[in-house]
């Protein structure tokens, strides 16, 4: 029985990540909506499909292990509450329960969130079937995004917009700030497995997800793969992984980014580097220069010592050095214009704003889950108005106070506890790191929510 439950969660999973990921309501335009209804869809499903599991466990006399309340559930648990209350006290109920105020991620997202989290759980699935299924199921949508970056529209939806927005959505995605949350996700497992089984096709379908972000240029995307990627790398010298396969996923990645690239410089179709990142390691060369170091060390290491193993110090090192000079850029661009990030700065010196002048009761329980969106006249992103704080600790902080803002860290700390204490890291641990690096960058969204609750329910 217990497998039959493993293989049924496998398949609850697949359900979910198809849904989340390719269900579409009128085009781009309804994509929010439509995501939604994905997600909510599919969570009912889940839970259905566990709830007939039991019912038949019970009747055919089948005992099973029984979960207990962990850290991470009760820390969600703990963070749905707060949510919750600040729901009651905002005023505005009823918007706080949708979240149609902002991108639907409301009370009841997060509640769904929390049922799919307890669902995955109860159902024991197997993490390797899992990220196979992750692997599988992103080939045609990270496909759809390159396809997309060189000017092809699969969907025939571009029609439909104007010019100036064709750049900011993808087919089935919609955002391209949603597919840079997707490939935060979903990366740094696909590596993970990889460096774990050493199965070639995993490189392929990372390929495929690195030229999208290419051309989508998101620098949260880069942010959060990148830094998915660097825990992924220092825990995988710690646990002797040889530095030539370590190379082979800096080599593949580097070189998707080199291709989409090339398209960007010669194929008048293909939409150009948008600013910052992308255009900066357009720019100097960047992607190339990192391609071709791989493409050498991967070399000496064939000719000298296949199984060298860098030390986790030497490789945390070159971590630390990364993060150093991202973060002098970064500031490099504050001090040049407060439109840098997309006018990031300027949306998060709102939300500071807008939680230093509420109320006692604003400060200790927020404005009401994904209502920010009241509170930002007269900012605007690209002509559209701007909903979130593009910032996950600000989003929680003016949206549940601060009481939800200390659930949220509460269940990074119980993740990072979990995975201390295990003896085997779990892939999809990579891909939680990938999300909260991007997350800082980016809107919650009901695309993502789903795929962080399991995340957390399989660590």
């Amino acid at each position: 029985m217990d497998k039959i439950r493993s293989r049924v969660g496998t398949a609850v999973f697949a359900m979910i990540t198809l849904m989340c990921l390719y269900y579409m309501d009128d085009g781009y335009f309804n994509t929010i909506i439509a995501k939604t209804r994905a997600f909510y869809v599919s969570a009912v499903i889940a839970v259905v499909t566990c709830l007939v599991m039991d019912v038949i466990a019970y009747a055919k006399g089948y005992t099973r292990e029984k979960h207990g309340r962990n850290m991470i559930m009760k820390a969600m648990a703990a963070f749905l509450l707060s949510y919750m209350i600040s729901a009651l006290l905002c005023g505005d109920t009823e918007s706080a329960f949708s979240g149609d105020v902002g991108w639907n991620v409301g009370v009841i997202a997060y509640f769904l969130g929390l049922l799919v989290y307890v669902v995955m759980r109860d159902l024991s699935t197997s993490a390797s079937e899992m990220a196979v299924v992750l692997a599988v199921a992103g080939i045609p949508f990270f496909l759809f995004a390159v396809l997309h970056g060189i000017g092809v529209d699969v969907f025939s939806l571009h029609s439909e917009l104007l010019k100036e927005e064709h750049y900011n959505y993808i087919s089935t995605a919609g955002n391209i700030d949603v597919y840079a949350g997707i490939v935060s996700l979903f990366v740094p497992v696909i590596a993970a497995v990889y460096l774990d089984t050493s199965r070639m096709w995993l490189l392929a379908v990372a390929f495929l997800a690195g030229a999208g972000l290419s051309f989508a240029s998101v620098d949260s995307g880069y942010i959060g793969l990148f830094g998915g990627l660097a825990v992924l790398f220092v825990m995988m010298s710690r646990r002797q992984i040889p530095l030539i396969r370590i190379n082979h996923v800096i080599m593949t990645l580097s070189g998707s980014f080199v291709c989409g690239e090339i398209f960007q410089r010669f194929d008048g179709r293909a939409f150009p580097p948008a600013k910052y990142i992308s255009f900066f390691m357009n720019k100097y060369y960047l992607a190339l220069g990192l391609f071709a170091a791989a493409v050498v060390v991967e070399i000496v290491l064939r000719l000298t010592d296949r199984d060298f193993i860098i030390s986790p110090w030497i490789m945390l090192l070159l971590v630390a050095a990364v993060i150093v000079l991202a973060v002098l850029f970064f500031i490099h661009g504050v001090d040049r214009s407060e439109r840098f990030g997309n006018s990031r700065l300027v949306i998060w010196q709102k939300a500071v704003s807008v939680y230093a002048n509420g109320s006692l009761r604003a400060k200790i329980s927020g404005i009401g889950p994904d209502m920010f969106g009241n509170y930002s006249t007269g900012i605007s992103v690209g002509g559209r108005s701007v909903a979130n704080c593009h910032c996950a600790i600000l989003q929680h902080l003016v949206c549940g106070g601060i009481v939800t803002l200390a659930c949220y860290f509460y269940i990074v700390i119980s993740v990072i506890w979990k995975v201390y204490r295990s003896r085997k890291v779990s892939p999809f641990f990579f891909g939680l790191a990938g999300y909260f690096f991007q997350a800082q960058l980016n809107n919650p969204q009901n695309m993502l929510l789903p795929f962080v609750c399991i995340f957390l329910a399989v660590i």
